[in-house]
């Protein structure tokens, strides 16, 4: 889901410091969020790390809760640049790498404005994950699929919301949210066009923001 995140596999990192202290107060990001998101199909995840900031920011590091540096990004030199925040997706791995990878617990995020001011914030991660959604319609390899058509699953009691997406051509053309106790979304006109390959998952969110997603793949009529 949300495939035009930046993923990164590894990034050279440097220390995020500045030259002297600074005896202001640190300033909090505004947002952060981390959570896992896990495509049942292919045993594959990723991890998403979104901070933001309304300061205007020259260096964001995050650390695990064993101290170790996972990301660390920062904005060219010319003047006038900045970072207001960033999204990030880990490369897809198996899920079992990935929660080997980022262990569960609190992880610091932090950042320098571009005249040497520190943000913080902490952001816990967690490996909970609901159980994948099962898809009724459309089931996987359908052909002759109608371009408008009910999108039905079986819903999930503890998820607490529902992402469901609509592809064709490689490009998102459909990204809803609903709320809990969905099962069921109408495509509307427009969205799908006849006699081509689309793609369909539904993704479960529970409590703590990871996502397990379910993809079906089938052709237009």
């Amino acid at each position: 889901m949300m495939k035009s995140s930046l993923a990164l596999a590894a990034v050279g990192w440097i220390a995020l410091g500045v030259t002297r202290p600074d005896e202001r107060p640190s300033i909090p990001f505004d947002e952060q969020h981390m959570f896992i998101e896990y495509f049942a199909n292919t045993n594959e995840a990723v991890v998403r790390i979104n901070a933001q900031s309304e300061a205007r920011l020259e260096q964001i590091e995050v650390r695990d809760p064993d101290g170790r540096r996972v990301l660390q990004i920062w904005a060219p030199e010319q003047s006038g640049r900045g970072i207001a925040g960033l999204t990030v997706d880990t490369l897809e791995t198996t899920l079992q790498e990935v929660l080997v990878d980022y262990p569960q617990g609190m992880y610091d995020v932090k950042g320098r404005t571009q005249d040497g001011q520190l943000a913080r914030g902490r952001v816990e991660l967690v490996h909970d994950l609901l159980q994948p959604p099962i898809v009724l319609f459309p089931e996987g390899g359908s052909v002759n699929v109608p371009t408008t058509f009910v999108a039905r699953w079986l819903p999930d009691p503890e998820a607490v919301r529902y992402v469901v997406e609509l592809e064709q051509d490689d490009n998102d053309g459909l990204v809803v949210e609903l709320g809990p106790g969905s099962s069921s979304f109408r495509i509307p006109p427009g969205v799908l066009a006849p006699g081509k390959e689309s793609h369909f998952e539904v993704g479960a969110v529970n409590d703590k923001g990871n996502v397990t997603v379910v993809e079906a793949f089938f052709r237009t009529l």
